[in-house]
């Protein structure tokens, strides 16, 4: 794959999406598009990858830079002429001889398999110009392919300069191409913009090549989802709808159990296997869900790591937690930022947590508040304890080392520490520091005066 390279065209404005966002920016799967196309070309191993920017492409570029993407350079298109155009400007970037390959930064649900099959088609005819074609029901907006009676490619005539005939033709292109390198730099400078766009398409180096005695192919994809880009923000809802569908159909090959039609797992989340998730959930960001995991309906993991055999039980929502292993939450548990959980660990319904690593085995169950603290192993922390943390002004932290046990309905006013072994009793206010192996209590006498209750009724 090292004669391999891919330029992405991303300098579209789409004003169709009537947004001041720039088209390739839309996210799918909760990614821009155009790192969908990135990613794609980091798959395919492309030894350079050139990505056809607009003159004001700060954003974009932001967007793939934040990534772990290798060898990407950049080719402004200062003015939109046309796709043809668009490759003319990633040109100066790429080498004499070798493949390059031409992707749409608003494509995304063309797959690294679809590309694979066209490089072995491309190298098997030796072709000059290889793209991908699709055969859809509604061909209305998109360029046909023309073959002759023996089935050979011959053109792509876009809509707006088909003819009748050529209108009626099903089979499209999908805009996705291979090209050989030695031809593409003889011949893109022949482009010409006498049609009816005034614009150089990509598409007439098809007939050019033909016109050279040069080989065209076209694969046919078998799936034309993956032939859908993004023109309008009804086209964004479909794709969609179809990447989420794409990506549990995937999931449930790889071995993991999707419970209903609405799972929905972004483009970054990474999953090992044995999973089982039920409709619906919702798995956001940068996640990573280990084997074995289960995620019961009504949860939301964004940006998390969850440690394999662990159980996220209903309604739960987790922000940037990190979970090890077999760990039981929920239900109803809210893990935000800084939730930092060991093995073994029991977070139960109504508990939120802020800050707070937990040690192995230690259990919060109950309708509690755990925020800035550090619990060490095997700590039992009772039903209604609140760590008092802010004072108004300031955050403060709560210690609670191994072994320690919090009676139900305490209220821990940070910044406090309570030792190794020691026992909290119920309906405390603890303020002070509480040494190893004590006893706390801070509660007010009990009275009792008999006979009240019938006198007064």
């Amino acid at each position: 794959m090292s004669d391999f390279n891919t330029v992405i065209l991303a300098a579209g404005k789409g004003t169709r999406m009537r947004s001041a966002l720039p088209k390739v920016l839309h996210l799918v799967g909760g990614a821009p598009m155009v790192c969908h196309a990135a990613s794609l070309a980091q798959s395919l191993a492309s030894k350079n990858t050139v990505v056809v920017v607009p003159k004001q492409a700060e954003s974009i570029q932001s967007v793939l830079q934040d990534r772990p993407y290798k060898k990407i350079s950049y080719a402004v298109q200062a003015q939109q002429n046309g796709t043809g155009h668009a490759l003319q400007c990633a040109m100066g970037a790429l080498p004499k001889t070798g493949h390059v390959y031409v992707i749409n930064g608003d494509m995304p649900l063309v797959r690294k398999e679809s590309l694979q099959a066209l490089k072995k088609l491309h190298l098997k005819t030796k072709s000059a110009v290889s793209f991908l074609s699709a055969t859809v029901d509604k061909p209305f907006g998109l360029g046909r392919v023309v073959r002759d009676d023996q089935k050979n490619v011959q053109a792509i005539i876009e809509e707006k300069d088909a003819t009748a005939a050529q209108k009626k033709i099903n089979e499209i292109n999908v805009g996705v191409y291979l090209f050989d390198l030695a031809f593409l730099h003889k011949e893109i400078s022949k482009l010409k913009s006498n049609n009816k766009q005034k614009e150089y398409y990509l598409t007439d180096l098809v007939a050019l090549a033909k016109s050279r005695d040069k080989t065209v192919s076209a694969l046919c994809l078998q799936n034309s989802l993956e032939a859908k880009g993004v023109n309008t923000i009804d086209d964004l809802n479909d794709v969609n709808k179809a990447y989420y569908l794409q990506r549990c159909q995937n999931e449930s090959e790889r071995g993991n159990l999707i419970v209903g039609d609405q799972v929905f797992i972004d483009f970054d989340v990474k999953l090992g296997t044995g999973l089982k998730l039920e409709s619906p959930c919702y798995l956001k960001g940068n996640s990573n869900l280990a084997n074995g995991v289960c995620v019961e309906s009504g949860v939301q993991i964004k940006n998390s790591q969850i440690g394999e055999d662990s159980v996220i039980k209903a309604n739960c929502y987790l922000d940037q937690a990190r979970l090890k292993a077999r760990n039981q939450i929920g239900p109803f548990a809210h893990l935000r930022p800084g939730s930092d959980f060991a093995d073994d660990v029991k977070v139960g319904n109504f508990v939120e947590t802020k800050k707070t690593k937990l040690g192995h085995g230690s259990k919060v169950n109950h309708l509690s508040y755990v925020g800035d603290a550090l619990v060490g192993k095997k700590v039992n922390v009772g039903a209604g304890t609140i760590t008092c943390n802010y004072d108004g002004k300031n955050k403060f932290k709560t210690v609670l080392e191994d072994g320690v046990f919090i009676g139900s309905d305490t209220q821990l006013v940070a910044p406090v520490k309570v030792g190794k072994g020691a026992f909290v009793g119920a309906g405390s206010t603890i303020t002070k520091n509480v040494a190893a192996d004590s006893l706390a209590l801070s509660r007010v006498p009990q009275k009792e005066i008999k006979g009240w209750a019938k006198k007064r009724k």
